[in-house]
Parts: C-alpha cells; structure tokens; sequence
C-alpha cells in the first residue's frame, strides 16, 4: 500500500534485508558482562557481523545507545512500549533526530477493548508519521496485538499498520504444536505476515515462548522458515532503493530463556543467534 513506509538507509542501495542483534537479547550473557555492560555487548554483536542493533528505550535517556550504537558503525532500530500515545512523542523525537532508522512498538495491553486498540495504532501512526520515522507494531502477547484473530481485525481497520513479525507469541499463546499442520492458524497469520516489514526471530514449540533449535535445521524452525520468507518476499515488491528490511535476533534471558535447577540456562543464546543469523542470510541470498 502507498502509505506503508519502510526502514530506509538513505542511500541508493537496492532494497535488502540487515540482520540486527536486539540489546535485550544480550542481557546476562558472558559475552556483555557482569553486571551488563553495553559496550562489551555491541563489541560482540559487531565482531559477529551484525548490521544493526535494537535498544529499548523506557524513557529518553536511554537514547544514549542509539549515539553510541550508531558511532561504532551500526544501524539502529528503536523498541519502545506504548501505554498513552502522547507520552511517547518525546522517544519518538528522540530516536529520529539521534537517526533511528525504525521504531518498533509494543502498545499495551492485552485487555483493551477493540475500539480503544485501533484508536490507539491510529494515534500512533499520526505521531510517527508527524516525526517522519517508520513505525512497526510488534506483534506480541499481553499488547493490545495478543490475539492473532483480533490483530488481523486491526490491520483491517488499519490499513495504515506494519508490523514486527514476532510469530512465536501467536504459536504458544494459541498451543500450536504443529503449525505446519493447522491450516487455520496458517491462514489467519497470513495477512500479518503480508503487512510486515521486521521481524523478530525466536522459535515456540507451542508450549515455550522460546526454545533452542540446535543447527536450525529441524522440523520445528521449518514453519518460521516459511513466514520469515514468505513475509521477506511480500515486502520486496513495495520497496523503493535504500529501504532495509531488519531482521531482529531477539532470544530474551531468563524467564523467555529456560534454567537449569542449577539456575544456569539450557542453551547457549548466544551460539544460538548466530544460527538464527545464518538462517537470516540464507533467506536474504535467497530472496
């Protein structure tokens, strides 16, 4: 659609996708220190050949991320939680002056009535398109983007609205086990999928919002394979030269992240971004 509008570099490049590394994804790994230290964490995300990087900014100063994040050669992409509209313009200001290239948005809650949401995304959207950044609504449980069945409803009456593709919240919160089986779930996901433009790669089992895929080669990642693609190839046509697709790793610590009784986590998150990453490029050379 005319009005949708992408992440965009500024540049003349042909559209593509970036794989971005998200910061909270970096809390309580070895790799970001104890107690977490931003630098080290970009240190890594940079040596590993990530494009960009996602902070979340709960107020305006933790924009100072984005200087930071952006001076060490990185693309930025904003996270921020929407509660009342008007309280947000100051992030929003924020990340666009300090260069964001997006804002990802999480708008609360999971209890609004349907009226109240759209009004809200609505608002939304008259912000950030006043501001001049490109907003995503991220797909999520507890937000007003809870329910897949009522999110298609949104886009309907939003026709104005992207999103952040997260499909592991709609795989556990409805127990999809087998979702390359349910043809239902399949077919409600797609409009989302057709109107994203980010994603945020972790993989449900139905039953954990999260869970390690190993090499990434089994049957369980193999759904996600097919959205993540699928959303990719339907958003290559509305592109324009300099637009940038983002591809976020966003594999959360502990509770999304699953403990020993020894409290030491079960899977190696970091190791685990680098194959999701992998998988990012094989869709992007494939795209």
């Amino acid at each position: 659609m005319s009005q949708w509008r992408n992440a965009n570099d500024g540049g003349g490049r042909a559209p593509r996708m970036e794989i971005f590394q998200a910061v909270w994804a970096m809390q309580e790994l070895p790799v970001s220190g104890d107690p977490f230290d931003l630098g080290r964490a970009v240190d890594w995300i940079a040596a590993q050949g990530f494009a960009g990087v996602m902070p979340w900014a709960h107020d305006t100063a933790a924009l100072d991320a984005v200087d930071y994040i952006r001076g060490r050669g990185l693309m930025v992409g904003v996270g921020f939680s929407v509660f009342n509209v008007a309280d947000t313009r100051p992030i929003v200001e924020g990340a666009c002056e300090r260069g964001a290239l997006f804002v990802n948005a999480q708008v609360h809650d999971g209890h609004t009535p349907d009226d109240e949401a759209v009004a809200k995304l609505a608002a939304l959207y008259e912000l950030c398109d006043s501001v001049g950044v490109p907003l995503f609504i991220e797909t999520h449980r507890g937000r007003v983007t809870q329910d897949l069945r009522r999110t298609v409803d949104y886009a309907r009456r939003v026709p104005r609205m992207q999103f952040t593709l997260d499909a592991s919240h709609y795989v556990v919160a409805g127990e999809i086990n087998f979702p390359d089986q349910d043809a239902t779930f399949n077919r409600l996901l797609e409009p989302v999928i057709a109107a994203s433009a980010c994603i945020h790669a972790r993989v449900s089992n139905g039953e954990q919002v999260q869970v390690d895929i190993g090499d990434g080669t089994g049957p369980l990642v193999q759904p996600y394979i097919g959205w993540w693609t699928s959303a990719y190839q339907q958003w290559q046509p509305r592109s324009k030269p300099g637009d940038v697709f983002p591809f976020i790793c966003e594999l959360g610590p502990y509770p999304y992240s699953i403990k020993s009784p020894a409290g030491d986590e079960i899977s190696d998150r970091a190791a685990q971004a680098l194959v999701l990453k992998g998988i990012a490029e094989g869709i992007a050379q494939g795209g």
